[in-house]
């Protein structure tokens, strides 16, 4: 197997021009020189250079070997390099999971940061409802998701980060809209548009509403958040929707805080037991999101 050094050596004496000067550049004795070529030669079995007086020519084959081994070492440098970087968390690829509204509202801005302070690193954001995601985590699929807490039996761990509040959205000519709070037990006489049956927020919302022996008139179900807003617009009910995606409500609707009923649920870090194997990037991602999304909670608190 050829000695990266013995190429190294060969590229040196072709660019310099002969043993010597090699030698001197490379701060070799020009024995070393002369004995790594000679390896080298051997290893390949054929002759690179034509000693002519004091110059050392290429033979046909050294300069094969001398084009291919440039490519060779170029690789090589690049890989170590890539090495460095990775070490260093400033090379790799970070694979994030996020559940609606956090994806849109409130990753954005550290996704820019990160990306500004480490513009070498990969990042994929997958989008979706909190399951799926913890399922993609336990099949190395994603590095850590945004989310509202595992179930139990999964085996994942859950960091906290903030809670996520929840409001009435309803149409600007409804009811509720000229009310400054809306009673709970209100809620029994109206269409609910609910999140769909993976979404976290759908298990919370039913629980708490049987929890206040509030009875649903009728609901419906739907799969993301901007679809449910789209229907309130359109007047087809109302929605218990997360205060954090009021920064992009239409025109024509109004988030109205419910009386007697506490709708929040913690959004935090989750992520496999063994979270010593993240490479440097993804744990500079995962101390971001807990000095941002944690200190962010607090500010609205």
């Amino acid at each position: 197997m050829m000695d990266l050094r013995f190429l190294k050596t060969f590229q040196t004496i072709v660019r310099s021009g002969s043993f010597q000067q090699a030698a001197e550049k490379l701060q070799y004795a020009q024995s070393t020189v002369t004995a790594q070529i000679q390896k080298l030669e051997s290893d390949l079995g054929i002759l690179l250079f034509d000693r002519i007086g004091k110059r050392a020519v290429l033979t046909e084959a050294g300069r094969m070997l001398y084009e291919q081994s440039k490519r060779i070492l170029q690789d090589v440098e690049k890989l170590q390099q890539t090495i460095t970087d990775i070490s260093t968390g400033y090379s790799g690829h970070v694979r994030i999971g996020a559940i609606e509204p956090t994806a849109s509202v409130r990753l954005p801005g550290l996704i820019r940061q990160f990306c500004q302070e480490r513009p070498l690193v990969n990042l994929t954001l997958e989008v979706g409802t909190a399951l799926p995601l913890h399922q993609r985590i336990l099949a190395d699929e994603l590095d850590f998701a945004i989310s509202t807490m595992p179930t139990s039996g999964l085996g994942l761990m859950f960091e906290p980060l903030f809670s996520e509040r929840f409001g009435l959205l309803v149409p600007d000519d409804h009811p509720f809209a000229d009310k400054p709070h809306v009673p709970a037990t209100d809620l029994s006489y109206h269409r609910l548009i609910l999140p769909e049956p993976t979404c976290a927020y759908k298990e919370m919302i039913e629980r708490i509403l049987m929890e206040s022996d509030i009875k649903l008139q009728s609901n419906l179900q739907i799969g993301s958040i901007d679809a449910m807003k789209q229907l309130v617009q359109a007047k087809v009910g109302i929605a218990l929707i997360p205060l954090s995606s009021s920064e992009t409500l239409a025109d024509g609707v109004l988030l109205k805080p419910v009386e007697d009923i506490k709708l929040q649920v913690s959004i935090g870090l989750v992520h496999r037991e063994e979270h010593h194997r993240f490479g440097l990037a993804v744990k500079a991602f995962l101390d971001l999101c807990r000095n941002e999304l944690g200190s962010a909670s607090r500010k609205l608190a």
